[in-house]
């Protein structure tokens, strides 16, 4: 059971960001290309999920999701996203 709960919050996690990538992107002021350069992914993949065309897998989630809460200009919007930083949380503490 606790298994399924994780896995409906990782499903919430990603979608919500899915949603506001392009706000958290535009308030580091950064291109398509330097969001996925500094996670590990080509623009065209990062593009495709920005747009909604790919889903996005959990560990890029976990990436974009760290990436975000570390800057002073995103992290109060990632801290209203409460089911990533709670998986996050989740994940990295193992609670």
């Amino acid at each position: 059971m606790k298994s399924l709960a994780l896995d409906i919050k990782k499903t919430l996690c990603i979608q919500q960001l899915t949603e506001e990538l392009p706000v958290l992107r535009a308030r580091l002021g950064l291109s398509q290309e330097e969001v996925a350069e500094r996670i590990g992914m080509t623009r065209q993949s990062y593009n495709a999920i920005e747009s909604g065309r790919r889903p996005m897998l959990w560990s890029t989630c976990i990436s974009l999701v760290t990436l975000f809460a570390c800057h002073r200009k995103t992290r109060a919007m990632m801290e209203a996203s409460s089911y990533c930083v709670e998986i996050l949380n989740e994940v990295m503490c193992g609670c």
